[in-house]
């Protein structure tokens, strides 16, 4: 039988019974039902419409767009084995003998409510319905804005989603995260538009739209929004590290470096005041280091090129800390123990030369008690211990316990005497010559071996000496 030709004779009788009949058919058989081959049919897949629940004794079976009989698609008799196709047949659905129907090629527009229909011998009839949906792959978006650059919390920026798809949800991401709602954003009924109010630091990225349905999703490129602002948190950091500073104490000598930090969009221009004199321009970091190395304040002026806006901040160096220098400790050490060294051999040398001229001063006062004016010194000879010379103070010596004695050099001679002088000298003694009275008063001219001069340093002037009486010479 020829698919392509319009129903005729007995078919079209029946089908006319049919059509009368169906307001009067029996309920839908509970079993009866239709399961399509997939949950989601995509555009240009082959889909198959399985019905379950068939009676044996059912005489034709019928598919059906909708719920309107003239929109029949195909029919099947069983007891002829003929098929009949209807208005609403596109040449690309087959009606196999198990009553399912294959849909090739499908379209957008199969999209729909599908209705099959058995007739029964005595021209009742049951039908169950199941609507299909279509899915399209969703096309790649385009996404576009009325600008790409906008001054923070001054202007505002629309976004849109250019799509040919109908039926798709639409995302919009920022930084490849979900844009979260906020009351600065606006979207258009079917979220094709994105309208950013009123632009924020924080607004500025890669914005991209998304469009999906039950089977397919595709992302548009990226589209990337400058936000202008700044210069501002100026701050000052010392180099190494990174913590804020305000004040800094520096030793002489040392190198110190700032370095200046501004959040600006585009970055900002840095330039380094000194006590409000220009120091250094278009840079954000400061090197100082010895003469340049001056207390006062140091400032940071920010700028931005695009919102002519600029910030300051400054920092204070306190009076430099004289520090030694730990590269010279070494020898700075070895000079200062040479320097002690030198100066403890000049202490023994003053001392040397002082005790050389107090005991040149002694000589000098023991020549003068000796020799007398104008006469060379004399060696006194030598002495035995034995020989000892009794002296008998006329007076206590002065700061002098009065019982202490004086022992004077012996020598092999019968007795000393004491010079007239001794008054002045009381420490210089003599031996009386062989012609002379050894009881006799000797002038110092008269010695010939005179004694070294004795001294106490605790004395320093006897009132007088008297001789003891010596006994008279035998024979």
């Amino acid at each position: 039988m020829d698919l392509s030709s319009h129903p005729s004779g007995p078919w079209k009788t029946l089908l006319l019974t049919a059509s009368f009949l169906t307001s009067r058919s029996l309920p839908c058989d509970a079993q009866l039902a239709i399961y399509p081959s997939t949950r989601t049919a995509i555009v240009g897949q082959d889909v198959l419409l399985s019905v379950h629940g068939i009676q044996r004794k059912s005489q034709i079976y019928s598919w059906f767009h909708g719920l309107v009989h003239q929109n029949l698609i195909l029919s099947y008799n069983v007891s002829s084995k003929s098929h009949n196709r209807g208005p609403g047949y596109t040449g690309r659905e087959v009606l196999y003998k198990n009553a399912s129907l294959l849909i090739r090629n499908i379209k957008v527009t199969d999209g729909r409510l599908y209705t099959f229909q058995e007739v029964w011998p005595n021209l009742s009839m049951t039908t169950v319905s199941k609507h299909l949906q279509v899915y399209q792959m969703v096309s790649k978006p385009h996404i576009t804005a009325n600008t790409t650059s906008v001054t923070e919390d001054e202007d505002s920026v629309a976004f849109q989603c250019l799509t040919k798809d109908d039926g798709i949800t639409i995302l919009w991401f920022l930084n490849n995260q979900p844009i979260p709602p906020s009351g600065r954003l606006s979207l258009s009924k079917d979220n094709r538009t994105l309208t950013v109010l009123q632009t924020r630091r924080a607004d500025a990225g890669m914005y991209q739209c998304e469009v999906w349905n039950e089977v397919s999703t595709q992302s548009s490129d990226h589209i990337t929004l400058a936000v202008t602002y700044g210069p501002d948190q100026v701050k000052i950091t010392q180099e190494p590290g990174s913590h804020l500073v305000h004040t800094i104490k520096v030793k002489a000598n040392s190198t110190l470096t700032l370095r200046c930090q501004a959040e600006s969009h585009p970055s900002a221009r840095f330039d380094w005041l000194f006590n409000d004199s220009v120091l250094v321009i278009d840079r954000d970091e400061l090197m100082l280091q010895g003469g340049s190395l001056v207390p006062g304040h140091y400032t940071c002026v920010a700028r931005n090129s695009l919102t002519k806006n600029f910030a300051v901040t400054a920092v204070y160096i306190e009076p430099l800390i004289e520090s030694p220098d730990t590269s010279s400790g070494g020898s700075r050490s070895s000079l200062t123990f040479v320097g002690i060294l030198v100066g403890i051999l000049v202490v023994m040398a003053l001392l040397s030369v002082l005790a050389y001229l107090l005991r040149k001063k002694a000589q000098g006062y023991s020549q003068e008690v000796l020799g007398g004016p104008g006469q060379k010194n004399k060696i006194l000879p030598s002495v035995k211990n034995s020989d000892v010379a009794t002296y008998e103070n006329g007076l206590q010596l002065q700061h002098q316990p009065s019982n202490r004695q004086i022992a004077a050099p012996t020598q092999n001679v019968d007795s000393y005497y004491i010079s007239p002088k001794l008054i002045e000298n009381p420490y210089q003694m003599s031996t009386p010559p062989q012609d002379v009275n050894p009881y006799s008063i000797l002038s110092p001219d008269s010695l010939e071996d005179p004694y070294e001069k004795l001294t106490f340093a605790s004395i320093d002037i006897y009132e007088q000496i008297g001789p003891k009486e010596a006994p008279p010479r035998e024979g």
